[in-house]
């Protein structure tokens, strides 16, 4: 499954539910989220990709 962020992915928390609906979903074996490296809006500027990747690191770490 593969989602493409055009704009406010991290802002919004839309990745975050993308991430969700894909794991509600049977058969999904593979998630690629797609989002700006940096996403500039009223003079503002939020690294996008450093922000999912921090959290996908996170969430797919496995302790022993």
């Amino acid at each position: 499954m593969v989602e493409v962020e055009a704009g406010r992915g991290v802002i919004n928390n839309q990745f975050l539910k993308d991430f969700f609906q894909a794991c509600m979903m049977d058969e999904v074996e593979y998630l690629g989220i797609a989002v700006r490296n940096i996403y500039e809006a009223a003079g503002l500027k939020n690294s996008d990709f450093e922000s999912v990747l921090r959290f996908s690191t996170r969430s797919t770490q496995v302790e022993d």
